[in-house]
């Protein structure tokens, strides 16, 4: 069996936050409605283009992922994957209100 994980530096751009975009950006409460929607994915999408552009100046793509939410980054998973690019996808279980660990 050889060696597990990685022998030199992996960079990840981790933007999988919901809640700190929806609320501390945009300062919305609640449920998103599909226009704060789009425009939480459109945020999204502007540091997407910061990756790619990092990937075409020198990154090592073999040495790069992208850490995005499928709520408001759908999109942004299937364009990164169609270039090839690694992608990390957070699966999340809600606890139930007042419960904290």
């Amino acid at each position: 069996m050889g060696t597990l994980g990685f022998d030199g530096p992996f960079y990840i751009l981790p933007f999988d936050h919901r809640h700190s975009f929806q609320i501390k950006l945009f300062r919305w409460e609640g449920v998103s409605n599909p226009e704060q929607t789009a425009e939480i994915a459109a945020a999204k999408r502007v540091i997407y283009d910061s990756f790619t552009v990092g990937i075409t100046s020198g990154i090592p793509e073999s040495r790069a992922a992208i850490l995005v939410d499928e709520q408001f980054g759908r999109d942004i998973l299937i364009d990164a994957r169609a270039r090839g690019h690694t992608t990390v996808c957070a699966a999340e279980k809600r606890r139930p209100r007042g419960i904290r660990f």
